[in-house]
């Protein structure tokens, strides 16, 4: 009897856990699907006057082909975000924190007031302590500038060697470390402020400045407009730049591993389909026409 009765309370037991595992499974896969279902909502750092964010409104993810670029970098790389989460099996919706400037962004990103910038980061501006860092979006000696001036500018346009850069003046943001190190190995007089390239275009109209550095564009003679303002390359000189960029995501933030894991994810599927380099060259980056042409920065590059 005694045993008989050990016998049913055990299997009232196993009955019991079989039941409670039940509900369990049950509940993970309940709570599964509304995350599957439910967007992430992701803070995130831009520029203020970004131009073009209601192309992310409600989720939405542009499609790159569809979209007018107009030579701004950020905007690709927001896009790029996006798709890297889409491409990891995940939805996203954009929580935008627009910030004044870059560096305020970053310190925001540390101090966990947003996730991530909406943009890529130099590889010396990363504290690894702070942020988790993806694989290099643009590698070491990928990111390259042209020299920048107003078509039809015989002074400018006749330069032929580095020498005669030092008689010329380019705009210069004092805030731009990366450029300005460059500036300084060219040999060129710089006028600073907190000049963006638009305000740095109009300055090169106004002959405040004869040249700003900028991306060259993707057009078949390299010249492209910024607000209006048509310039044009000084054909066989360019800037390279040594350091990598990359998307980085806040250590600090609760949720910042998460976001991680999915951007890498997402970063790694669209480097495996060519996604990343195809983008970017819609912008005039990784050009073989100047592939050839001096690099007048600076020449102890790792």
């Amino acid at each position: 009897m005694f045993c008989s009765g050990g016998l049913t309370n055990s299997v009232k037991k196993e009955k019991f856990k079989y039941f409670v595992f039940l509900l369990i499974g049950l509940f993970i896969c309940f709570t599964s699907s509304i995350i599957k279902a439910s967007p992430l909502v992701l803070p995130i750092s831009v520029f203020e006057k970004m131009p073009n964010l209601h192309l992310f409104d409600a989720g939405r993810c542009p499609n790159v082909a569809e979209v007018d670029l107009q030579n701004n970098q950020s905007l690709l790389e927001l896009i790029i975000i996006c798709s890297a989460f889409k491409e990891a099996g995940v939805e996203i919706v954009f929580d935008f924190k627009p910030t004044r400037d870059y560096l305020r962004i970053i310190n925001n990103v540390h101090t966990a007031v947003v996730i991530m910038p909406g943009f890529t980061v130099w590889e010396n501006d990363i504290d690894r302590n702070l942020l988790y860092v993806t694989e290099p979006i643009i590698d070491r000696k990928e990111f390259v500038k042209g020299l920048y001036t107003r078509v039809n500018n015989s002074k400018t346009l006749g330069i032929t060697n580095k020498e005669q850069l030092k008689n010329f003046v380019v705009a210069a943001n004092p805030n731009w470390t990366h450029d300005n190190q460059e500036i300084a190995c060219s040999g060129l007089k710089t006028n600073k402020g907190l000049f963006g390239p638009i305000v740095m275009a109009r300055m090169v109209y106004a002959e405040r400045a004869d040249f700003l550095l900028f991306p060259f564009f993707a057009s078949d003679d390299l010249s492209g407009f910024l607000d209006g303002s048509l310039l044009t390359p000084l054909v066989g000189m360019k800037i390279v730049f040594s350091e990598s960029l990359h998307f980085v995501v806040s250590k600090e933030h609760p949720q910042g591993e998460l976001f991680y894991t999915l951007l890498e994810k997402g970063i790694f599927l669209l480097k495996k389909k060519g996604y990343i380099r195809e983008v970017y060259s819609r912008l005039g980056f990784f050009n073989e026409k100047v592939s050839s042409w001096q690099d007048v920065g600076c020449i102890d590059k790792k």
